[in-house]
């Protein structure tokens, strides 16, 4: 694992780049590369972490409740990237997202799979009004 600044050419300067990269071999042994922080001691412990979850994918094993808690705390961009990767669990990060985004979701397949506009509003009226009448957040 590595962490820099990369460099790069825009209007024939050379300027570095605002966050660090982190460099590092995921569960697989595939070589990624992972925009990380403005600050220099962020991004090495995130590097740091990232390297936990590594460990914990390759073991099959469940990340600690710490490790938990800080991916929780990473922006969304970035976990995503982490799920894609299969690093994170994917259903984990379905979990996290507002239920009313997954009832927008659900509404959009309704219209693609060929259902009326006019049913797809009502499932998704229907639904938003349970998850505000229930005060549900996420799952």
């Amino acid at each position: 694992m590595s962490i820099s600044r990369r460099t790069y050419t825009a209007r024939d300067k050379t300027r570095t780049a605002k966050r660090y990269t982190i460099d590092f071999a995921d569960h697989n042994r595939i070589r990624r590369r992972l925009p990380g922080f403005a600050d220099k001691a962020s991004s090495v412990e995130l590097e740091r972490k990232i390297a936990k979850l590594c460990d914990c994918r390759a073991a099959n094993d469940t990340p600690p409740a710490e490790l938990v808690r800080f991916v929780d705390a990473l922006p969304a961009a970035m976990r995503g990237t982490l799920a894609k990767w299969g690093i994170l669990d994917p259903r984990r990060i379905a979990a996290a997202v507002p239920l009313i985004e997954h009832a927008a979701a659900f509404r959009e397949h309704l219209l693609d799979s060929g259902r009326t506009e006019q049913h797809a509003r009502d499932t998704f009226g229907r639904c938003a009004r349970v998850i505000a009448g229930c005060r549900f957040r996420t799952a």
